[in-house]
C-alpha cells in the first residue's frame, strides 16, 4: 500500500540556477509575481547540483554560463535525476551551435537574455502545469500489467522516479494468482509494491489464461475515470504471448482519455518491439533491482535484478543515458 501523501501544495517548486545577481532577482521576482511558484535560488553550478541532489523539483531554470559546474553539466544532471522535470535554459549567447548543445544536454527550452517576462511565464505555465493544476501529490500514475512482475520489470525505474517526485502510483495487474492459495507471485508483487510505495490492484483472474477481457476493460476504464492519471504505462503489443497482447489493447483503448500513454518492454517481447523513447534510470537502477528481488527464483522469464540491469545497459546504447528503460509512445507527447 502507498504511504499517505501530504496535503497538496499551492505552489510549484522551481529551482533557479543563475550567478548574475541582477538577472537572478529579475527572474525570481517575475516568476513569483505570477503567484503560482516558489523559487529557490542557487548562484553557481556547484550549489545548483547540491539543490538538485537534495530533493525533487517541479521545474528548473538554469543559466548556461555558470561558475563552478557548467550550466550544460547541471542540465545533464537534472535530467539524469528527474527525466520528466522540465528544464528551461537561459543564455546571452546567440550562437546556433551553443543553443543546439543546450538542447542536446536535455533542455526543454532555451530563452535568450534579456528574458522577456511575458514569454517566460507563458512557457512556465506550458511546461509546468502543476503551477495551475495543483501539487505533485495530486499527480497520479497508472501502470497496467498482465501478471505479477510485468510492470516492475518493464517500467519499475520510471515509476520509482514518479514516486520520488511525490506522484501517486497505482499498479493494476490483471492476473494475480490465487488470493487464498498463498500465491508466491502475489506475495512478491505486494512486497515490490510496498518497496515502490505504490497501491497494488489485482483483477479477478488467477492465471493469464483466465482473464476476462470485457471485465478487464471495464476495470481499466473505472480506474482511469477515478484516478485521471497524468501518464498510463501499458505492455507493448510486440509480444509472443496472446494475453499480453490483449492487455496492451485494453490499455491502448484509453488513448485520448489519458494525456500520455507509453508501452513498456514486456518479459516476452519480440524483436518487433520498436521503442522511440528512452528514459534514464541510471540513478534508480539499484532500487529497481530491489523491486525485482522478490520475484527471483519464481520461474518468471526475464524478471530478475540481473535481467533488469542487462536490459538497462542494452537500451542505454541508443540514447545519452548509460542505463535506460525503453518505451513506445502510444498516445500523447514523448
Amino acid at each position: 500500500m502507498s504511504e499517505p501523501t501530504e496535503a497538496p501544495r499551492t505552489h510549484a517548486d522551481v529551482l533557479l540556477v543563475e550567478d548574475t545577481i541582477d538577472e537572478a532577482l529579475l527572474l525570481k521576482t517575475a516568476i513569483e509575481d505570477a503567484g503560482d511558484y516558489t523559487v529557490t535560488l542557487a548562484q553557481d553550478g556547484d550549489h545548483g547540483v547540491e539543490r538538485l541532489e537534495g530533493r525533487p523539483w517541479d521545474l528548473a531554470v538554469i543559466d548556461l554560463n555558470l561558475p563552478g559546474r557548467d550550466g550544460m553539466d547541471v542540465i545533464r544532471l537534472a535530467k539524469e535525476l528527474y527525466p520528466d522535470m522540465p528544464v528551461i535554459a537561459v543564455t546571452a549567447h546567440t550562437s546556433d551551435v551553443y543553443v543546439d548543445t543546450a538542447y542536446r544536454a536535455g533542455a526543454d527550452l532555451v530563452l535568450q537574455k534579456p528574458v522577456d517576462k511575458a514569454d517566460l511565464l507563458e512557457h512556465l505555465r506550458q511546461l509546468c502545469p502543476l503551477a495551475e493544476a495543483g501539487s505533485a501529490a495530486e499527480t497520479r500514475i497508472l501502470a497496467l500489467g498482465t501478471r505479477p512482475g510485468d510492470v516492475f520489470a518493464g517500467c519499475g525505474g520510471v515509476l520509482l522516479q514518479h514516486r520520488d517526485r511525490g506522484h501517486d502510483v497505482v499498479v493494476f495487474t490483471l492476473a494475480g494468482g490465487d488470493p487464498d492459495g498463498g500465491s508466491r507471485l502475489r506475495t512478491a508483487a505486494h512486497t515490490a509494491a510496498d518497496r515502490l510505495g505504490a497501491r497494488l490492484v489485482f483483477g479477478s483472474a488467477t492465471e493469464p489464461e483466465m482473464i476476462n477481457l470485457q471485465d478487464a476493460a471495464q476495470m481499466v476504464r473505472t480506474l482511469v475515470s477515478e484516478l485521471r492519471p497524468a501518464a498510463f504505462y501499458i505492455p507493448t503489443d510486440s509480444d509472443r504471448t496472446p494475453n499480453r497482447v490483449a492487455t496492451h489493447r485494453v490499455g491502448a483503448a484509453m488513448v485520448g482519455e489519458v494525456a500520455r500513454v507509453l508501452a513498456y518492454q514486456t518479459p516476452t517481447a519480440t524483436l518487433d518491439f520498436r521503442p522511440n523513447l528512452f528514459l534514464d534510470v541510471q540513478a534508480v537502477i539499484d532500487r529497481k533491482a530491489e523491486l525485482l528481488q522478490p520475484f527471483d527464483g519464481l520461474g518468471l522469464e526475464n524478471v530478475s535484478p540481473p535481467d533488469a540491469r542487462a536490459a538497462a545497459r542494452y537500451w542505454g546504447r541508443f540514447a545519452d543515458p548509460l542505463e535506460a528503460e525503453p518505451f513506445e509512445v502510444v498516445g500523447g507527447e514523448p
